[in-house]
């Protein structure tokens, strides 16, 4: 019908400008403040489980590339994700040295990914990641980088 119709593009149009709020820093600011479950906890799209056969199968090779100094590892909007953990426990596991940085705009998400970390030596910052503050990342140089969503939030911008 008509009626179905409009009503279709209406949440279409409602969908899309939802979509469009995720490419904001004040969106995340706040989801990842608030009480909810999901800002305290949430995997997007998978968890690390689903895609660990294929980080073994991709990223390893590139992080046991011997050099002067550690690998390190970017990953990138790390939200409040059990992700940088579960890497830094399986890269752990066999005694490899990685540097790993929780990179994300959202100061919020940045203090719940630091606390999950509990005793794991990650390094954590509030950082936009089309513009990498120098002082921080002098190297100017990842490894690896991981993301899960963000090019998905970084679209809708």
């Amino acid at each position: 019908t008509a009626w179905s119709g409009a009503r279709g593009r209406r949440q279409a149009l409602r969908s899309q400008r939802q979509a469009t709020t995720f490419g904001t820093q004040e969106y995340w600011e706040k989801f990842y403040s608030g009480d909810s479950a999901d800002s305290k906890d949430f995997e997007w799209f998978c968890d690390y489980e689903d895609i660990r056969p294929f980080f073994h199968e991709f990223a390893l090779p590139v992080l046991n590339t011997s050099s002067s100094r550690p690998p390190k590892m970017l990953v990138a909007g790390c939200g409040n994700s059990h992700l940088t953990c579960d890497l830094y426990d399986d890269l752990c596991a066999d005694e490899m040295a990685v540097e790993i940085w929780n990179v994300d705009y959202a100061e919020a998400a940045i203090a719940r990914a630091r606390a999950a970390a509990g005793g794991r030596r990650l390094r954590h910052a509030v950082a936009d990641l089309r513009a990498l503050p120098e002082e921080t990342f002098r190297e100017k140089s990842f490894d690896v980088v991981v993301d899960k969503g963000t090019m998905d939030a970084l679209f809708c911008a």
